[in-house]
């Protein structure tokens, strides 16, 4: 039986399903436009998809209107885009519950090949999908 609370954590996690989706379509415009998908760290701000990076003479965007500061799941959750050379770029929704993990994992999942890594440290749990790993 659906309750008003798994109905809710559903939407929630459909929600931020698609904003991955869009924040994917927006990495692979960008890789079009600039012949690969920007490096960076570990990171929560903007890779590039609203602002054009410092240098950049290839960005067409803005590829999306604004980087979300949280995820649909509230306060204290983020998004992440991490892009290495010799490593698959990939888009992270972190500081999640373990059922909120749950739940993203089953909505992302269809949209990424069937693809989604749930890990958790300390209790605090990270959806990860891979984006690529084509970089210039």
């Amino acid at each position: 039986m659906l309750t008003a609370q798994s109905l809710i954590q559903r939407a929630r996690a459909s929600a931020t399903a698609t904003q991955m989706a869009f924040m994917r379509t927006g990495l692979l415009n960008l890789a079009t436009n600039c012949e690969g998908l920007p490096l960076t760290g570990k990171s929560s701000g903007d890779p590039g998809l609203v602002s054009r990076p410092t240098g950049s003479t290839c960005w067409f965007g803005p590829y999306l209107v604004r980087w979300p500061t949280t995820t649909p799941f509230g306060k204290g959750t983020s998004f992440q885009y991490q892009g290495t050379k010799g490593t698959m770029a990939v888009l992270k929704a972190v500081s999640l519950t373990a059922s909120d993990a749950t739940a993203l994992g089953a909505a992302v999942a269809p949209a990424f090949g069937g693809q989604a890594i749930l890990t958790s440290s300390k209790s605090v749990w990270t959806v990860t999908v891979n984006v690529g790993n084509f970089y210039k």
